[in-house]
């Protein structure tokens, strides 16, 4: 019986030792699946995060494309050296369409200080335009409205000669154009 009772009792002492190993195994699996967790929790952050700043970049991507859209339709309000030409053509196009005839006499481009020392450009421009009279004042009146910043430094507006064509003064077959002078400077706001 003794015999017996040390078999049982070396079955339980190995049952035990099994379970206490079994038992520290799991408690150190746990503790390493747990570590991997957090180690999983901080990389799906990091991922969640990443993903966030390239929506963010992507956003302002886009922002910085419809900004640049924007700037170019603003930028044609302005004029610069850049767009001086276009400028000069919007002015003959629209003289165009009032029927008058246009002739650029001079342009010329000053520093102009605005703000501290900060300067932008300043264009003089002084044009000559003939036709008649009320579409003058139109063309005036477009360039009083025109998007930009315009002051005018002198117009001068007079009369055609009329000449006259048969064997009295009364019978006058042509009649000249008004013509204007304008003098007006356009400052610039972006470079």
């Amino acid at each position: 019986m003794n015999f017996l009772k040390n078999k049982i009792s070396l079955n339980l002492v190995l049952v035990s030792v099994l379970l206490l190993l079994l038992l520290l195994s799991a408690i150190f699996l746990f503790n390493k699946f747990s570590s991997k967790v957090d180690n999983l929790s901080d990389i799906m952050a990091e991922i969640e995060s990443v993903n966030q700043l390239a929506l963010n970049s992507s956003d302002t991507t886009r922002l910085v494309l419809s900004l640049k859209e924007d700037r170019e339709i603003l930028g044609a309000y302005f004029v610069n050296q850049k767009t001086t030409v276009y400028f000069i053509e919007k002015l003959e196009e629209i003289a165009g369409l009032l029927d008058l005839e246009l002739v650029l006499k001079n342009v010329s481009i000053e520093e102009y200080k605005i703000f501290g020392n900060k300067k932008e450009d300043l264009f003089h421009l002084n044009v000559a335009v003939s036709g008649e009279y009320e579409d003058i004042i139109k063309f005036i009146s477009v360039l009083e409205t025109m998007p930009t910043r315009t002051r005018f430094r002198s117009v001068s507006i007079s009369e055609g000669e009329s000449q006259s064509v048969g064997r009295s003064a009364q019978e006058i077959v042509s009649v000249a154009p008004w013509r204007a002078e304008i003098g007006f400077d356009v400052l610039s706001f972006i470079k």
